[in-house]
């Protein structure tokens, strides 16, 4: 009777053992989305699954956010396949609230980042972050954050026809830290350090670091892009207006480098601003309005909020050269000012070519009907009324 009563006492003991562990696993995905689903109130929560690993930590599987007030793709707005929550991972951690989180791994995440016809982003709406632990705001003895093979779907509907931009292969770490942020209104705070890599179908390699503010929403990032595929898909793709002379670069086929900043803070009258270096190799441009695509164009560039600059601007056009090309254009409103310089060979005369031409020269040309062959150095400025041009 000792012996099968023992018997009994194991098996009942397992079976209590399992069903406190998969009621527990309940009660961890209940009061994890009950956690969230107070934070972000204006959307629908849902967890598929948490479990307890003892000893290290916890894992959620199928955290998904949804915005019910969007349709379509958009209505779900992040997807977290899979979060560990490391820390000391036990029952007396979960009973009192408390937990010693070390660092939190976000794999395979998907985030779907929109630009609605007010100007605004719905992911701002992700900010604030959720508090961690015993419900200290974030602070530097917060805990690291590492995103593993992201998706981010970007897509402006402010912009007639746009089509969504993918980034792939994501990889952040975002590491709490106490910075001195210049500007602030409270000169020191606690900021996320943002380190990380991505690609898509447009770029090899997309290299970036900087800062977030959670509370205020500001933000610093820079980086580099290598061998950036430039194509007119990738123009229609982007985020943002390409207004004046940037619109041009629609028709633009061609590799690129390019290093860039950009910083938003919605206290500043403008609130987002950028910075982008360029070096472009094997270009070409196929505008409809040019008797002859230009090829073999290479050039360095610079954009920012108040400017475009080309450089060493060098370009084929059948037998004719251009070389030391240089503009500068002054805004991107039309009717801007801007400034152009170049040094043109072999340039067969064709009437085919005073579409481009300013009125002085279509009716000189009638005049006197040139033709030939010509080298030219030309100067030109447009003070946002008229045209000074020297040839």
């Amino acid at each position: 009777m000792f012996k099968w009563g023992l018997v009994l006492c194991i098996v009942a003991a397992a079976g209590i053992a399992v069903w406190v562990y998969l009621h527990l696993n309940d009660e961890i995905r209940a009061r994890v989305e009950a956690r969230l689903a107070e934070h972000y109130s204006q959307f629908e929560v849902s967890v598929r699954s948490a479990r307890l690993v003892e000893g290290k930590g916890y894992e959620i599987r199928g955290l998904s956010i949804r915005d019910p007030s969007q349709e379509g793709d958009q209505i779900e707005l992040l997807h977290l396949d899979e979060v560990f929550i490391e820390c000391d991972g036990n029952i007396e951690e979960l009973i009192s609230g408390k937990f010693n989180i070390r660092r939190i791994i976000v794999r395979r995440p998907t985030l779907r980042a929109t630009r609605r016809g007010d100007g605004q982003w719905n992911v701002a709406r992700l900010l604030p972050l959720p508090k961690f632990g015993d419900e200290r705001p974030l602070g530097p003895d917060s805990p690291q954050v590492r995103i593993e093979d992201g998706t981010i779907h970007l897509a402006d509907l402010t912009r007639t026809g746009a089509n969504s931009v993918e980034l792939r292969e994501v990889n952040l770490t975002l590491t709490p830290r106490l910075a001195d942020l210049s500007g602030a209104a409270e000169p020191r705070g606690t900021t996320l350090a943002i380190e990380g890599t991505l690609s898509n179908e447009h770029l090899q390699r997309f290299d970036l670091s900087g800062w977030l503010d959670p509370v205020s929403k500001r933000w610093s990032i820079a980086g580099a892009v290598k061998k950036l595929r430039i194509t007119p898909e990738l123009h229609s793709a982007l985020p943002f207006d390409l207004t004046g002379p940037a619109e041009a670069l629609r028709w633009l086929r061609g590799t690129g480098q390019l290093q860039f900043s950009a910083d938003f803070d919605p206290a500043r009258p403008v609130a987002f601003q950028y910075n982008i270096t360029a070096r472009l190799s094997d270009g070409r441009y196929d505008d409809p309005r040019l008797p002859q695509p230009l090829t073999d164009i290479s050039a360095r560039m610079r954009i920012d909020n108040g400017s475009l600059e080309i450089e060493d601007l060098e370009a084929k056009c059948g037998p004719a050269k251009l070389t030391r090309g240089h503009m500068l254009r002054h805004g991107h409103a039309a009717g801007s000012p801007m400034e152009l310089s170049a040094r043109i060979t072999g340039f067969q005369l064709d009437q085919r070519w005073l579409v481009l031409a300013p009125e002085p020269v279509r009716t000189s040309w009638h005049k006197l009907l040139p033709a030939g062959t010509f080298a030219a150095e030309l100067a030109a400025r447009f003070d946002g009324q008229r045209w000074n041009t020297s040839l």
